[in-house]
């Protein structure tokens, strides 16, 4: 394989990695739209109820009917008297009601109240409009909105919680989560503010606000707090624990008959300060573990490149080579120029089919079009199979392209003796062949066979140890990553499984490019370099042909050969253009050299008609199995 080959497969990773990337980042933040300002105002009632009213700016980044929210009022796991934790029975709350919703495109000074209807009763494009779902624990609030991509939205909510406040001898808390996990897009800034109907002694409040994400402000105040925050991102919950010096909720129904218990409250605040130092900890070791991966794949890229370059000379160190290579079959050559590739490029068939002409296999006459196609073809190339070849003296590759050339008979394998006389149109043929599974199901495979037996015979495959050495980083990392997220990470199980599925995700990619580029790092063996050397040598000649000013003078009889490689380097447009130049410094007109050598015509037009190619491969009827078939064959390869 040479560099070209590693430069692709370097390409094809950041490519695909990059994608995972976003794909990641994706299902996370899967909606269309992001949150700029999120405020809470959040009242204590003295029943224990409390009354909220939510304002949200929303960003969209594309066409939308509206948003919706879901709010958990009851998130119960546990039913344990004296459980602090905010999973607890007692920090619920019993019901949601009065739930109000506005809407504005222009701020929260001048908005609408939307109507509430039945979901069943709605549908896209409605506006001032919504609905609400209640099940046991949540109320799914739809606000039918239309609006426009890069644009705002602007929506308040307004309801009662039911008695999420508990009331005790001394004290009075609410712990409530403000902001949950359900949340599909990231909130900027965010701003929580609570508040009580009486005056207390601020240095006895007790505030702790939790979240993973950036929480830069809390301030108290005598008769409320404030909590800030920026860039939560989605799936990233806000709670915030407030205990306040005495009973303020005297009618409420969530009442505890004994002393609050400090001590419990401090341990619940250091187990969950440690749960964060443990999450901010599993983050840096995904950073460090994603760098390692990126320095495993840059290591398994260089050691393969090494490995398939072993015994090779960089273009810029070979000389010229000018003469004609021939101790090789051309399929040979193109394998040792792209090694697994070559048997599925447009260049080799085209070039085959040159090289057959100059060898007087087939006799080509160019014939001028009176109507251009699409792809800009000016000529039909007549083809015709000569019957007094000797057929013996063809490798097997060769006999593929003329049965698929010239076997025009729908599932019958005829022998070449039996095509002989045979003419075919080339453009034509090439259409044929796109609408026809059978022929190029059979190419194909034998591509495949051929294939298989010239890597063999001239490529080393890459050593045990270059594979051990390739995949163990790769293993090492996916454990890391497992290690981090179940023994590091302090987020619940689903999180943890999510997590794991995300990273499997990567990971599963990751291990395909790494082993792709592993055990396909294959080495050209040394008795063929030389062959490689020529080859690339008379490649760095054609290319540099105009700007060498002592150039090697080209027989007329020779030009033909040099475009078969031309054609194989996918070059031969560049170089049929320079040889019709000196034909035209000769003296010969534009039209006799077309007439007169059909091999510089075909050469000149080559691209058009590897556009065709690859335009026929997806013609003609058939569904996806036919078109993946013909797409291994006839899509061009970019390189």
């Amino acid at each position: 394989m040479i560099k070209a080959n590693y430069t692709v497969y370097k390409v094809i990773a950041t490519v695909i990695l990059t994608f995972i990337l976003v794909f990641t980042i994706h299902a996370v933040n899967g909606e269309g739209y992001n949150i700029e300002n999120y405020t809470i105002d959040a009242n204590i009632k003295d029943n224990g109820d409390l009354h909220v009213v939510e304002k949200l700016k929303y960003k969209f980044d594309e066409d939308m009917n509206g948003v919706y929210r879901q709010i958990l009022y009851s998130y119960t796991t546990s039913n344990s008297k004296n459980d602090m934790r905010p999973n607890s029975t007692r920090y619920q709350a019993n019901f949601i009601e009065n739930i109000k919703v506005y809407n504005s495109d222009i701020g929260f000074s001048n908005m609408t109240l939307s109507t509430q209807k039945d979901e069943s009763t709605l549908s896209n494009g409605m506006d001032n409009v919504c609905s609400l779902e209640y099940n046991k624990s949540q109320v799914t609030i739809k606000a039918y909105s239309p609006v426009k991509s890069d644009s705002y939205k602007y929506i308040k909510y307004e309801y009662d919680l039911k008695n999420p406040v508990i009331s005790y001898n001394d004290a009075t808390e609410l712990y409530w989560n403000f902001v949950g996990t359900g949340w599909k897009c990231d909130i900027d800034n965010l701003e929580i503010n609570v508040n009580w109907n009486k005056i207390l002694d601020q240095d006895k409040i007790k505030v702790f606000a939790h979240s993973y994400s950036n929480i830069y402000e809390k301030y108290i105040f005598n008769t409320g707090i404030r909590i800030r925050a920026k860039y939560v991102y989605s799936g990233t919950a806000v709670d915030v624990r407030i205990v306040l010096p005495e009973n303020i909720a005297t009618n409420n129904i969530k009442k505890i008959n004994e002393e609050y218990d400090y001590n419990e409250l401090e341990k619940q605040e250091q187990k969950i300060v440690k749960d964060k130092e443990m999450y901010n900890r599993s983050i840096s070791y995904f950073v460090v573990i994603f760098v390692l991966g990126i320095l495993n794949l840059i290591y398994i890229i260089i050691v393969s490149v090494r490995n398939a370059n072993k015994y090779k000379k960089s273009t810029g160190k070979l000389d010229y080579y000018t003469q004609i290579p021939n101790m090789l079959s051309l399929s040979k050559y193109s394998m040792i120029n792209s090694n697994s590739l070559a048997f599925r490029d447009n260049k080799l068939l085209l070039a085959t089919i040159l090289d057959l002409v100059q060898k007087k296999y087939i006799k080509m006459d160019s014939r001028k079009k009176t109507k251009l196609t699409i792809y800009g073809i000016k000529y039909d190339y007549f083809m015709t199979l000569e019957s007094d070849s000797n057929f013996n003296n063809l490798d097997e590759y060769e006999i593929s392209v003329i049965k698929l050339l010239f076997n025009t008979k729908s599932k019958t394998d005829e022998q070449l003796e039996q095509l002989a006389n045979k003419q075919i149109e080339l453009n034509e043929r090439f259409k044929q062949i796109g609408s026809n599974y059978y022929a190029y199901s059979k190419f194909y495979k034998d591509c495949q066979k051929l294939n298989k037996s010239y890597l063999s015979e001239l490529y080393n495959k890459p050593s045990k140890g270059l594979k051990i050495r390739g995949m163990l980083g790769t293993i090492l990392i996916s454990i890391l990553m497992l290690i981090n997220i179940f023994f590091v990470s302090p987020l619940d199980v689903s999180s943890k499984i999510s997590m794991t599925m995300v990273a499997f995700m990567f990971y599963t990619v990751y291990l395909v490019v790494c082993t792709i580029i592993v055990f396909t790092a294959y080495s050209l063996k040394e008795e063929y370099v030389p062959r490689y050397e020529e080859l690339i040598g008379l490649k760095k000649y054609l290319k540099d042909y105009s700007l060498i000013k002592e150039r090697y003078p080209i027989e007329i009889a020779l030009w033909g050969k040099y475009l078969v490689f031309a054609s194989l380097f996918g070059i031969s447009d560049k170089v049929a253009k320079e040889f019709k130049e000196e034909l035209i410094k000769q003296g010969y007109t534009e039209e006799s050299i077309y007439m007169t050598y059909p091999i510089l015509n075909i050469a000149t037009y080559s691209s058009s008609i590897n556009n065709s190619m690859a335009s026929s491969g997806y013609s003609g009827g058939g569904g996806g199995r036919r078109r993946r078939w013909r797409s291994l064959l006839i899509k061009e390869r970019t390189v």
